[in-house]
């Protein structure tokens, strides 16, 4: 395997049953508030190529100017980045700010967003009962901004903690609540997170089966390479018949390796 392969795999989770998170849609909501030639937009775009540590300088740069809805903004993007590296003490750290300062500015959207981000790090660490805290209080304040696709996120991951915790009749109704508010907005990703995490939780039945196929459907147009390699993987892992995902995997994989 390539070094881009190699880092699409490390990536993933382990020790879990249910293996995925997006965080896509926090992007498609942030991107809109930046500006061109910005280097909070520049930020979004390095996160979006992989390329976490200019995300982290970038955004770096303005946190230490900033005080406004800027930082907070700056603060969640770089905590992301820090997450997809691995280094979740600075993650958390720089996502408690952002609440912090959302909560000071009673920026409530971007209070959502920080706080499904952070809670998403919790269950990460596997801290369930904070993380469903935090979640279900996401939730309501992306009920008050109107903003399906946080609920949708959080909801899908309060899936993912009662599924590990073999709670699996209220692991799907959240999934099925997940997927009904994903599919009102543009995430692919977080569509086929939440159908897959379905299928998964559904076990060997025809309706497991319809909602895998869906979610490799979608997967295939996920604009995002590295999005779209992840959730493949993660999809052929549940797929006895995976060897043509895998094989579009090596393709975006070398095709994100090339000159």
């Amino acid at each position: 395997m390539n070094k881009i392969m190699n880092k699409i795999m490390n990536k993933r989770m382990v020790k879990r049953k249910i293996t995925i998170i997006t965080i896509s849609f926090c992007l498609l909501v942030l991107t809109p508030l930046t500006l061109a030639a910005d280097p909070l937009k520049e930020a979004g775009i390095a996160f979006s190529r992989g390329d976490y540590a200019s995300a982290i300088k970038l955004t770096s740069t303005i946190i230490s100017k900033a005080d406004d809805q800027r930082k907070i903004i700056a603060l969640i993007r770089r905590g992301e980045a820090y997450r997809a590296l691995g280094h979740l003490r600075e993650a958390r750290s720089d996502l408690n700010s952002a609440i912090i300062l959302a909560q000071q500015q009673q920026q409530t959207l971007m209070e959502a967003i920080a706080s499904l981000s952070l809670g998403q790090i919790l269950f990460q660490q596997q801290n369930y009962s904070q993380a469903s805290k935090l979640l279900q209080a996401t939730q309501l304040l992306a009920q008050k901004q109107k903003q399906p696709l946080i609920e949708a996120a959080a909801m899908n991951t309060i899936g993912n903690i009662l599924s590990n915790q073999n709670q699996q009749s209220e692991a799907i109704n959240n999934y099925r609540a997940a997927l009904k508010l994903a599919e009102q907005g543009s995430d692919i990703a977080l569509r086929v997170a939440s159908r897959r995490n379905l299928a998964k939780a559904l076990g060997n039945n025809i309706e497991a089966t319809e909602q895998l196929k869906i979610a490799k459907q979608e997967a295939l147009t996920i604009p995002n390479l590295y999005e779209r390699a992840k959730l493949l993987l993660a999809i052929a892992e549940d797929d006895k018949f995976s060897y043509p995902l895998l094989s579009e995997v090596l393709a975006i994989s070398k095709q994100l390796n090339s000159p």
